[in-house]
């Protein structure tokens, strides 16, 4: 009786042993897959940050007030801002070749998240660069050379003013889906853009002004952006932050963060 007992009771043990030890692996493995989940999630809305170009951006048709701005560098936040149009370049020569294009006016420190990745315009490797090209050059798509007929180096016409190619764009952090974002894109400083004469009251612009930094103090900027749009009924004025930065960011981002809390359930099973 007394065998029986003792075999009872080292079962008992065993199977205490076995339940820790599963206890200590599904905690592990919850730890585990929740550290991971952190760490991909993370990823995913740093990498929409920087496709709308910033954690919190003002977007509109027309120039912004310039009260934004200073409400951007008061919640302590780096900004920069940019100006998107269609128009053509012209190759040189009284003959020379047009092609709708693009155009980026940037300012410096930009971008302000990812890396804008340029090549030499007679080839080479790649190299990072921030801030807008020097004045009088251009950075381009690898097409717009070919496109207008010109050397690596231009020159190029826009508007009333002439430009050398100084770059070709292998990589852009922030080029959205839009409509005029499938043109070849040629950026230029934004400090050259009125002596082009390109922007005229009629065209049509998009501006915008990217603010990064916390995420505490660009979600307040995004906040007190919205209510400024509403208690002024600006139009035309819109912000985009990761959440709300367009339908298919969106729902990429909850799709991904779907998987993730399936991962953690299916874990915990």
């Amino acid at each position: 009786m007394r065998t029986w007992s003792l075999v009872g009771r080292d079962l008992r043990a065993a199977e205490l042993r076995l339940m820790w030890l599963a206890l200590v692996l599904a905690t592990a493995a919850l730890s585990t897959v929740g550290f991971l989940a952190q760490r991909l999630d993370a990823g995913l809305k740093r990498d929409a940050a920087q496709l709308i170009g910033g954690q919190a951006v003002v977007q509109s048709d027309h120039p912004l007030p310039s009260v934004f701005l200073r409400q951007a560098h008061d919640d302590g936040l780096q900004t920069t801002q940019t100006a998107v149009f269609a128009s053509m370049a012209v190759g040189p020569g009284a003959q020379g070749r047009t092609h709708l294009v693009a155009v980026k006016a940037v300012e410096p420190g930009y971008p302000l998240l990812g890396r804008l990745m340029l090549r030499p315009p007679a080839g080479g490797g790649e190299a990072a660069m921030r801030g807008p090209p020097r004045p009088g050059t251009v950075w381009v798509d690898p097409s717009v050379a070919a496109q207008l007929d010109v050397p690596p180096q231009g020159p190029i016409m826009l508007g009333t003013r002439s430009f050398r190619i100084a770059g070709v764009i292998a990589r852009e952090p922030d080029r959205g889906a839009g409509f005029i974002n499938f043109a070849p894109r040629v950026m230029m400083n934004a400090a050259d853009l009125p002596s082009t004469g390109l922007i005229q009251p009629a065209s049509r612009v998009t501006y915008r002004l990217a603010a990064a930094g916390e995420p505490a103090a660009a979600a307040r900027f995004a906040d007190w952006a919205r209510a400024r749009i509403r208690a002024q009924s600006l139009r035309g004025v819109r912000v985009l932050t990761v959440a709300d930065g367009g339908p298919e960011l969106g729902q990429n981002l909850q799709r991904g963060s779907g998987f993730l809390q399936l991962v953690s359930m299916l874990t915990a099973l």
